[in-house]
């Protein structure tokens, strides 16, 4: 078995990294039930990786499969309370506050009552500029975050991540701003349908899924092999 394993390494090795992935995918098949064979198979995943910049999830045998469709709800909720909610409250509170003072008109008070009015009303907008700018940049660092990892935030809570649906490999970090701009953008299009599909889909997969050719994992000991 040792002395398979060694040759397949020296392969590994030798050929073109364009080689590689279907060397990963045919590795894949012999590893099935073999503890030895998928320990290699996690080696040849991490040594892939750093050749291309990937971000792999290596996992010890037995632990991944596809994950399910509650935890991937469960996920999406994360995310929705963890980018949404704080910016919702800010929002909520400045709006109120603008509106009360919108209300006010220079006939109910004094000029320097007025003035006073005027220079809030300018700082509650310079307020609402900043908030939006925080949030920009927040959601860009995270976009970005998320593509380079293969997880959202929400989804590194639930241990999920998104892998190549042939080889187990983390997509490249090209593939994942497809799957999350224009993957999620045709999802969403038709009526959230393509949203909906992982709901009758064999492997769970949304369009933005099939569109990179992706599947979201579930790994309770995965860890993140970066160059």
């Amino acid at each position: 078995m040792q002395t398979q394993i060694e040759k397949l390494r020296v392969e590994f090795e030798t050929i073109d990294h364009s080689q590689k992935r279907q060397f990963l995918i045919d590795l894949r098949k012999r590893a099935s039930g073999n503890a030895e064979y998928a320990r290699f198979l996690n080696e040849c995943i991490r040594a892939y990786n750093r050749e291309s910049g990937r971000i792999q999830t290596a996992v010890e045998p037995g632990t991944v499969h596809i994950a399910k469709l509650r935890v991937r709800l469960i996920a999406g909720i994360i995310d929705i309370l963890y980018y949404g909610l704080p910016t919702l409250i800010f929002y909520l509170t400045i709006s109120r506050h603008s509106a009360i003072i919108d209300g006010i008109t220079p006939a109910m008070v004094t000029i320097s009552e007025w003035e006073l009015i005027r220079r809030q009303q300018r700082a509650v907008n310079v307020a609402f500029s900043l908030i939006i700018l925080i949030y920009i940049l927040f959601m860009l660092f995270s976009f970005l975050r998320c593509c380079n990892q293969g997880a959202s935030w929400g989804k590194k809570r639930m241990s999920l991540y998104v892998v190549s649906k042939n080889a187990n490999a983390g997509l490249s970090f090209g593939l994942m701003f497809i799957r999350e701009t224009i993957g999620k953008l045709i999802s969403a299009v038709v009526l959230l349908l393509g949203f909906i599909w992982m709901f009758v889909d064999t492997n769970n997969q949304s369009w933005h899924d099939k569109l990179v050719s992706s599947v979201v994992i579930k790994s309770e000991r995965a860890t993140q092999a970066r160059r």
